[in-house]
């Protein structure tokens, strides 16, 4: 065996298994990202990845069908949010799926896209009383607008977007 073949393989066999390893678990990229103001479990982030996904659905453009907004999301909160905000956002994680049982008598997991966008229309307009300033929809609240505003940034700051409607080109230009 000639010493270029030998290289080659062993670069398409490190490719091939980094991949094989990457398919394990769908949620290693965050696991990586190095959280440390965040703490949240595979179970969690299946929920906020259905969360996100509901909230913008980008997986509906073809082009965007794999992408999720997810990692993303969570290093902004991680990295730009103040302290208070991260502790929001962790708190309205944290009440989220009891409260969506509690409206639906079904786990966010378990509920049909249907219901989940009816959910979400009513989380949309919810009124927030000032009177209960540490009640568990305040916190929910802010979860919702937080993941709604990253994905809204996801989206525009992705390459099909800046391409197919921003007209982005390379600096300098043609």
């Amino acid at each position: 065996m000639k010493r270029r073949e030998a290289v080659r393989n062993i670069v398409i066999f490190s490719l091939g298994s980094g991949m094989l390893y990457s398919c394990t678990d769908p949620y290693q990229a965050i696991k990586n990202l190095n959280l440390s103001r965040l703490n949240f479990n595979t179970d969690h982030l299946r929920i906020l990845d259905k969360l996100s996904r509901s909230i913008l659905p980008i997986q509906q453009i073809p082009q965007l069908a794999n992408h999720t907004a997810l990692p993303f999301i969570l290093k902004q909160v991680n990295n730009l949010k103040n302290e208070k905000s991260q502790q929001e956002f962790q708190q309205g994680y944290d009440y989220f799926n009891d409260y969506f049982r509690n409206k639906t008598n079904l786990d966010f997991l378990e509920a049909d896209a249907t219901l989940v966008n009816s959910f979400l229309k009513k989380l949309n307009t919810l009124e927030i009383s000032i009177d209960k300033p540490k009640s568990p929809a305040l916190y929910i609240h802010h979860l919702y607008h937080t993941l709604k505003q990253e994905n809204l940034l996801y989206l525009k700051t992705t390459e099909y977007f800046q391409k197919k409607y921003r007209f982005y080109e390379m600096a300098p230009g043609r």
